[in-house]
């Protein structure tokens, strides 16, 4: 295809998507607020009713007045508890006061994510190519003494420096991140060159963040301040990196320097902002021997270096940083210039919001496992009603862009591929595997190259055996579709009998309807979030891993041979989240006999806990 015709496309593809997903009434989550607490500097802490499946277009309403806000600023987002917070702007902030729990709602428009795409291609989608320039360093040859990347390792790097477009494909656990794509970064910014790092998700980006800035961190001569982070962070995150995040650090350094100011002003008789007996016992230690013209001029200084932070606008730190990174939602916001760009979790990443990435003409990097997760898409009728065949653009994973610009290609035969789910059709780029993982022991990424990457994957631990068990659970014929009591039954049963010696756990399904029926039987691990399904652990890891198949003969995502569901892609997501085992829930009469299957070949391979 052309640009031109990309970007037509493109366009007809939002437009038809907006238009889905509205007469669907999908795309749109509201969630109630379960308490409310204000804080200072105008800070407000929701505690929400449920996860938000999204936080790039967040809305609050305010139901005693029906009115709704976009406007306030969102200082984080604590996934596991719920917790949001928030900062309204000074205008709008008395609206917001003095509010119960249940007056406000919180709510996220993914529709207008898909309406911002279209726009997007409508201005810019003419200028979509495939990179032509390889990157103008050479690669790296100086590595951390004690952090020295193996050789195949090395040979991605090469790559990375070689090829205007690249894909470092590689299991969990082979170094893409922590290795290839930190050295690559440090090799640029010691050159004085910009890059953008994407993912698709705001949680993946922390993922990759924390693997490059270990690296970092590891180095005498870059600051984390380098980095830029853009969105919203978690609450861990922002403790552990607030140098990196887009106004965490700015805004608590404004904030002391704010408190300073108001104790020079107390001092002074300009402020009677501090309590009398704080103010006192201010003057007794630090203030003793102050003169007034010493706090006139300290007064002056601290409101110069406020005056000088809050100057540094967001545009300005972008400007500066020499690595920004964002979720691919908030790259075509931003404008964001690179000498090369990257993609990382690519497999996880649609096309549709993939594809501006290549409008700079600049090198591109996609990293990532395309047999891991594919993109989440709310379409279920691809391949069944010619009217959405359009859509396949937000079904189909990024790692296939080079397709869309190759002649001849039609929305048909694009479709045709996703159907038929054909990784081996990659073009337009140089490919580089990472079969070496350093993660799983020999017994499972045996298993993993057989039935999922068959490239000659393999171990380079010593330690060779994954703790494999089984949880007989027999299939009760009451029970609803995509649910099983008796997996819920034997996985609490495993926890009792085993509880001190799993580590870090975390109990995975395929279905939204068994994470239900565990969490009401298990509401303690739903609440402290040890029972996910598998599409939410993509990019984590525990040491224990409890998967609840749930099918037998209806399977579905369980079906490794099935390529609609992506079995094989689920199935490998989760079980390539654990460290040190993993315990498969299942009617194992029923699965020792399939045949071709990846959690057949598990489940003969396990212990047997009746």
């Amino acid at each position: 295809m052309t640009a031109t015709e990309i970007r037509d496309l493109a366009v007809a593809s939002a437009s038809e998507y907006y238009d889905y997903l509205t007469e669907t009434n999908r795309g749109v989550q509201t969630l109630g607020v379960v308490s409310i607490e204000y804080g200072k500097e105008q800070l407000i802490k929701l505690l929400l009713g449920g996860k938000l499946l999204n936080t790039e277009t967040l809305y609050f309403e305010i139901l005693t007045t029906g009115t709704r806000y976009s406007d306030p600023e969102i200082i984080t987002y604590d996934r596991d508890r719920n917790i949001l917070i928030i900062r309204p702007t000074p205008e709008t902030y008395p609206d917001f006061e003095h509010l119960n729990a249940w007056d406000i709602l919180v709510g996220s428009d993914l529709r207008f994510l898909v309406r911002r795409l279209e726009e997007w291609y409508w201005e810019n989608g003419s200028q979509l190519m495939i990179p032509t320039a390889c990157p103008d360093l050479e690669a790296p040859t100086d590595y951390l003494p004690k952090c020295k990347p193996s050789e195949e390792q090395k040979r991605a790097i090469e790559a990375i420096f070689s090829n205007p477009f690249t894909y470092v494909w590689g299991a969990p656990g082979s170094g893409k991140t922590q290795f290839v794509l930190a050295y690559a970064i440090i090799h640029y910014i010691r050159n004085k060159k910009r890059i953008v790092i994407c993912a698709p998700t705001n949680n993946a980006v922390e993922q990759i963040l924390r693997g490059v800035l270990a690296m970092i961190d590891r180095t005498n001569d870059i600051n984390r301040d380098k980095v830029l982070r853009l969105g919203i962070p978690s609450w861990d995150f922002v403790r552990k990196y607030p140098e990196v995040c887009e106004t965490a650090n700015l805004d608590d350094k404004i904030a002391k320097i704010g408190h300073q100011i108001q104790i020079y002003k107390s001092m002074l008789g300009l402020d009677d902002g501090l309590k009398e007996e704080e103010l006192a016992a201010l003057i007794k230690t630090e203030y003793t021997n102050a003169r007034e013209e010493e706090l006139w001029t300290k007064l002056a200084e601290c409101k110069r270096e406020r005056d000088e932070l809050a100057s540094r606008t967001l545009t300005s730190r972008i400007k500066a940083a020499a690595v920004v990174a964002c979720t691919l939602d908030r790259y075509i916001t931003e404008d964001l210039e690179a000498d090369h760009l990257f993609l990382d979790e690519v497999g996880y990443a649609s096309l549709m919001k993939a594809l501006p990435l290549f409008r700079q003409n600049k090198p591109v990097t996609f990293l990532g496992d395309h047999l891991q997760l594919p993109p989440v898409c709310e379409v279920t009728e691809l391949g069944r009603n010619s009217t959405y065949d359009k859509l396949v653009l937000w079904a189909e994973s990024a790692i296939y862009a080079g397709c869309m610009f190759k002649s001849g290609m039609t929305v048909q035969s694009l479709l045709e591929n996703y159907l038929r789910d054909r990784h081996d059709r990659i073009p337009e780029m140089k490919k580089m595997e990472l079969n070496t993982t350093f993660r799983f022991p020999a017994n499972l990424a045996a298993l993993l190259d057989k039935y999922v990457y068959k490239n000659g994957f393999h171990s380079n631990l010593d330690r060779r055996e994954m703790e494999l068990t089984c949880l007989n659970a027999v299939k009760d014929t009451n029970d609803l579709r995509r649910t099983s009591l008796n997996e819920v039954v034997a996985i609490r049963r495993y926890l009792t009998e085993n509880a001190g010696r799993l580590g870090s756990y975390v109990i995975l399904t395929p279905y939204r309807k068994q994470l239900d029926l565990l969490g009401k039987y298990m509401p303690e691990e739903r609440k402290d979030m040890n029972i996910l399904t598998v599409h939410k652990s993509q990019g984590r890891e525990w040491d224990t891993v409890i998967l609840s198949v749930v099918d037998t003969r209806d399977m579905w995502f369980s079906d490794s041979k099935n390529r609609i569901s992506r079995g094989l892609n689920v199935l490998n997501t989760a079980i390539s989240r654990a460290k040190k085992r993993i315990v498969i829930a299942c009617d194992r009469s029923y699965w020792i006999t399939q045949r071709g299957q990846l959690l057949s070949e598990i489940v003969r391979t396990c212990n047997c806990n009746k």
